[in-house]
């Protein structure tokens, strides 16, 4: 992946997690802001799961 690619995916992480299209949970903790620190042990599990619509019908 080159420099562009990786800048093109950022943006579209950055988008996709400000309008709540994944979520990304540390520990048992939801990261709800991108700039939120937190402390990452050897042990701490990092999770992120991406919501997909799998219908447009209601």
């Amino acid at each position: 992946m080159d420099g562009e690619d990786v800048g093109r995916a950022y943006e579209r992480a950055v988008e996709a997690f400000g309008r709540n299209g994944f979520l990304v949970l540390v520990g048992d903790r939801q990261i709800e802001e991108l700039d939120e620190e937190f402390e990452l042990g050897s042990a701490t599990e990092v999770t992120c799961e991406r919501y997909m619509l799998l219908s447009d019908r209601a």
